[in-house]
């Protein structure tokens, strides 16, 4: 087994552009293949898949199984069988009725997969989405680069918005907190088996409040939902950042008192 910072520092750089490509594409191809109804609920599966993942990596991470000096190579590696698992059926996924029709021009291709993916529908479903496309092709026939975005006054507003969220849901620090969250449970004073047990029960509250979002987005409008969790969240995560500085605080004021005590 290689024993090198070098080779880990490689294949951490590979596993981070897997997950931004994945994360980038995942969403389209959902949005793409989805009917018009439910796209918006479908799209938050993507989250949830995130979600379920980092509970399976707290739950391999965790000393009694293989979180310790000797076996942590094993917990990476075991996200093979379930990228296998994945992609074994890969070729019985359909392709994107959108990308043949508007990227390749292939309206018969696109006519089929859509009835692949909506079964028996009546006809005027798929002559719906057909238009759809048909209307969306005539806009991306007007190629735009991307000095041409940012200039365009129409889209300056949305994509303030998409880089606002995405940026501040990247930097909120949530990250941070999930990567750092037993030592962080460690310095508030737990032991470590109980840390690890919190640190699962974060994953798992994590993990539950994503399964409302499919719920969620098909019962209310998306602006408020938005609005309502960046508040809280900013709202939690200001909180926490006001906890841990005084976990660390009186962590220094106790030593303090005991060392000037004895």
């Amino acid at each position: 087994m290689m024993r090198s910072v070098e080779a880990l520092i490689i294949a951490r750089l590979l596993a981070g552009l897997a997950a931004g490509l994945s994360t980038a594409c995942l969403p389209m191809y959902l949005a793409e293949v989805a009917p018009l109804s439910m796209r918006g609920a479908l799209g938050v599966f993507c989250p949830i898949g995130l979600t379920v993942g980092v509970l399976v990596a707290q739950i391999l991470s965790l000393r009694t199984v293989f979180g310790n000096a000797d076996q942590w190579h094993i917990a990476l590696s075991l996200y093979i069988i379930i990228v296998l698992i994945c992609y074994a059926p890969m070729k019985y996924y359909p392709e994107s009725p959108k990308w043949l029709y508007i990227m390749k021009g292939d309206k018969e291709g696109a006519r089929q997969q859509l009835e692949k993916l909506r079964g028996n529908v009546d006809a005027n479903v798929i002559k719906r989405e057909m238009l759809a496309m048909e209307v969306e092709a005539n806009v991306e026939s007007q190629a735009s680069s991307y000095g041409d975005v940012l200039k365009d006054p129409k889209l300056r507003l949305p994509l303030i918005l998409v880089c606002a969220f995405q940026g501040g849901q990247q930097l909120s620090g949530i990250n941070a907190i999930f990567y750092y969250s037993v030592s962080i449970f460690l310095r508030a004073g737990l032991s470590p088996t109980a840390a690890e047990m919190a640190n699962l029960g974060a994953g798992s509250v994590n993990l539950i409040i994503s399964l409302l979002g499919p719920y969620l987005m098909s019962r209310f409008n998306r602006r408020p939902l938005l609005l309502f969790s960046t508040f809280f969240s900013g709202v939690s995560l200001m909180s926490f950042a006001v906890m841990l500085y005084f976990i660390v605080s009186m962590a220094k004021f106790c030593r303090k008192l005991i060392f000037e005590k004895y």
